[in-house]
């Protein structure tokens, strides 16, 4: 029964997270980790809430605490026989290392996590990985490679007829182009992803969309345009804000409805 309590725990976080109300998902993610460790600590459940839990951490920039539980979800799968529970270790180990903007360590540990994908036949691990070291170009002003990795991940999102992810990565390549100074191919790309992704929707894509092109009518040396469209921008940002908040009301509603349907069966 316990386990049980644990695995709904786990459940009730990856609920909230993918809401992205993530002080919850930390709350619930804390809770099964106490289950499993007094009830059955070499699970391997516990690996990947560890896991879970470092990309949680990592999503609201609290870089410590995503290292110290990617690195024990981590040590834990590697001495277990699971390769897809190492796959994804590697994978929020070295992800947790390029967004914590720790050196170049976490580039081999995300090819190892391609690796492991390319066995499995993991398509989500292939991408990822490549999408990561790509950030990781990003984060380190190495706009070129970036823009060859995130090629790459727009050629797999093409072959598998991925629309969300050939419009992003369409994206990004234009934000790489931009920091080059090449706005004319920055736009195509930006134009691009106008036929893969709908911008008439409150998305951080479409933030990203008129950030770019705010800043290749910069360097185009318009001027009014540019203008326009960091306006455009800071609505977009304030509206994001806005919806985030009702969503995180909401859920943690939902996480005050069901701790108090737990007390009642209690009593």
């Amino acid at each position: 029964i316990a386990l049980s309590l644990g695995s709904t725990y786990i459940n009730l976080g990856l609920l909230h997270n993918s809401n992205n109300d993530y002080e919850t998902a930390v709350f619930y993610y804390l809770k099964a980790e106490e289950i499993y460790l007094q009830h059955d600590p070499k699970s391997s459940d516990l690996a990947i809430l560890y896991s879970n839990l470092s990309i949680t951490y990592g999503t609201i920039n609290k870089y410590p605490e995503a290292l110290r539980f990617s690195q024990k979800g981590l040590d834990l799968a590697r001495k277990g026989n699971d390769q897809v529970n190492l796959m994804n270790a590697l994978y929020a180990h070295g992800g947790n290392l390029v967004n914590a903007k720790m050196g170049d360590g976490g580039l081999a540990l995300l090819d190892s996590a391609k690796q492991l994908g390319v066995q499995l036949n993991n398509l989500y691990y292939i991408y990822s990985s490549d999408f990561m070291k790509a950030m990781y170009y990003y984060n380190n002003r190495q706009f070129q490679k970036a823009i060859d990795h995130y090629a790459l991940c727009l050629d797999f999102a093409k072959k598998y007829n991925s629309t969300p992810d050939i419009g992003n990565n369409y994206l990004n390549i234009a934000a790489n182009e931009a920091e080059l100074k090449r706005p004319k191919k920055a736009a195509a790309h930006l134009d691009s992803s106008k036929k893969y992704l709908d911008y008439s929707v409150l998305s951080v894509s479409k933030q990203m969309f008129f950030e770019n092109y705010a800043e290749v009518y910069k360097q185009l040396g318009n001027f009014t345009k540019a203008f326009a469209y960091k306006d455009s921008v800071a609505v977009i940002k304030d509206s994001l804000y806005q919806q985030d908040n009702i969503r995180q009301i909401e859920f943690r509603q939902a996480r005050y409805n069901y701790e108090k349907q737990q007390n009642e069966i209690i009593q």
